[in-house]
Parts: structure tokens; sequence; C-alpha cells
């Protein structure tokens, strides 16, 4: 088996300990990183619209699936963070708001967001983290690219 180049070893190291770190981890009020992200998005929806948003466009704005939205929602619900409301126009469609509690800890959460990147960004400098930015899309395109090729050739061997 071919040795890993010791460029790409330094990549693995990093990803590792990364991942080791507690960027995302924090969570506010108990929360956990994919909760925070739907109340997120919740309170950016609030902004837009005081009608709520629908399960299927958290699932396309965070991009994962509709199951795993609902699963969050519900725990958030029991949480008392959001409420669920039929939609006025459609009700088979069901919206969802933040209640008050909710709209604290989204509050919370954006406001630590901003100052750590805007701390990160204070530590690498702006070319930097700009730098940083665009190799993190490029790393992205990397792999969903080779995951679709590798599903693609997998999906060519069972046919």
């Amino acid at each position: 088996m071919p040795e890993f180049h010791p460029a790409a070893q330094k990549l693995l190291e990093a990803f590792r300990r990364f991942r080791n770190t507690d960027w995302q981890r924090r969570n506010a009020e108990g929360c956990k990183p994919s909760e925070i992200a739907v109340l997120l998005c919740l309170k950016r929806a609030g902004k837009e619209s005081d009608h709520g948003i629908a399960v299927s466009e958290i699932s396309a704005a965070l991009g994962v699936t509709l199951p795993t939205v609902t699963q969050l929602v519900n725990g958030l619900v029991d949480q008392g963070l959001i409420e669920r409301a039929a939609d006025q126009k459609d009700r088979r469609v069901v919206r969802l708001t933040l209640t008050e509690r909710g709209q604290q800890i989204a509050g919370q959460a954006a406001v630590s967001m901003r100052n750590r990147f805007n701390g990160l960004v204070a530590h690498l400098g702006e070319e930097r983290s700009l730098q940083f930015a665009q190799l993190l899309d490029e790393t992205m395109t990397y792999f969903h690219e080779t995951g679709r090729k590798r599903r693609q050739s997998e999906g060519d061997e069972q046919a």
C-alpha cells in the first residue's frame, strides 16, 4: 500500500485535531450544534416572515434529510424552543416558529458564533482568513466530487 504523501499526512493530522476541538461543540442552554443550526435557520426565517418556515425549507437550507430535521424539530418542540402551527393557506403544511425562549437561545448562539469567527479573523488576519475560506470551499468541492464519482462507480459495479 502506498505511503501517505507528507503533505497528505499533515492534512490528515490537522483534520483529526480540528475534529477534536470544541469549535462547534459549545452549546447554548444545553442544545447540540445541530439543534442550534435549526434555531438559527428559524431565526433567519423569522426576519423574512412572521408566518414561520416549513420543515422542508429547513432541510433544504441546512442540506440534511427531512427525517433528520423532523427528529431535531421534535426535540426542540419538547424543549419548548419552537412551536408548530398549521399553515393558514394549506392546512397540510406545518409552519415552525421560535418561542420566546427559542429566540433568546438563538440570539445567544448567533452572538457567540459571530464573536468566535470575528476572533478567528482577528487571529489570522483578513487576507489569511479569506484564503482559508477559499481553501475550505475547494476542499469541500474536492470531497463532494470524489464522493459523487465513488458512488457512481459503485452503482456501475452493482448494475
